[in-house]
């Protein structure tokens, strides 16, 4: 980011990073995503500002993905984590399907309702996105203009590196699958974000790779990376997450 004073907001942008992952990364027993998992069918209340607005996005991109992107698929994803050499029969598939489906959580700004116990969420196809949205939005806070925030494989560029141009931001994904010898595309972006997935990358990073949200399976088809562009990260990366899903049309 530019700031004419060289001020550096360091330390702010790591608080904000780590009181999103202390709300919402499942990684971790004590969160608030934690503890509603945890949760029964009575109403949840949130504690953070952060769970209503990614749940909200996620509700909106699983509408109109028709499901492709949906973070209850999180019992099938421990379903085939757990299984290590021999997969998740059938059987066991369809009997963890019954929690599968974000229609079973109903929510408004003040507080969640799980319909069905034993559902639970995982906001890990668009978390980082929405990261990337609240670095950005920290800064603007501060009076930057100029700023380029590049979180995982996501993007977000505001105003310009200098008078003329615009942020240059690398299409890793598809960079992951051309020769040496072949010169990386780039994306120009201004006033944009930008989502970048690939199955390159998540094997590289010992990731979940996506799960089929209408069969619990991991989805057969020959698309390799997806890159969106969009008015902020996490609508990207969701819907970069939603076509790694369904592939090609």
């Amino acid at each position: 980011y530019l700031d004419r004073w060289g001020r550096s907001y360091q330390q702010e942008i790591e608080q904000v990073l780590d009181k999103i992952a202390q709300a919402l990364s499942y990684s971790f027993p004590t969160t608030e995503l934690a503890r509603f998992n945890a949760h029964d069918c009575s109403e949840f209340y949130f504690s953070s500002p952060f769970f209503y607005p990614v749940l909200n996005k996620s509700k909106e991109v699983y509408r109109n993905t028709q499901g492709a992107f949906d973070p209850t698929v999180q019992p099938w994803l421990e379903a085939w984590s757990h299984s290590k050499e021999v997969p998740p029969s059938a059987e066991q598939l369809r009997s963890l399907q019954a929690y599968v489906g974000l229609d079973y959580i109903v929510a408004n700004e003040r507080r969640a309702k799980k319909l069905k116990e034993g559902v639970r969420l995982d906001f890990g196809g668009l978390l980082q996105g929405y990261a990337a949205d609240q670095v950005a939005a920290l800064l603007r806070a501060r009076g930057i203009v100029h700023m380029q925030i590049a979180l995982g494989g996501n993007v977000v560029a505001h105003g310009r590196p200098s008078k003329g141009q615009a942020w240059h931001t690398v299409l890793e994904p598809m960079a992951a699958f051309l020769t040496a010898t072949t010169k990386h595309p780039t994306l120009k972006v201004t006033d944009q974000a930008v989502a970048k997935v690939s199955r390159q990358t998540q094997e590289a990073a010992h990731q979940d790779i996506w799960i089929d949200p209408a069969t619990g399976a991991f989805p057969q088809h020959t698309l390799l990376a997806a890159v969106v562009i969009a008015p902020d990260c996490i609508t990207a990366e969701a819907y970069a997450t939603a076509m790694m899903v369904r592939g090609l049309p």
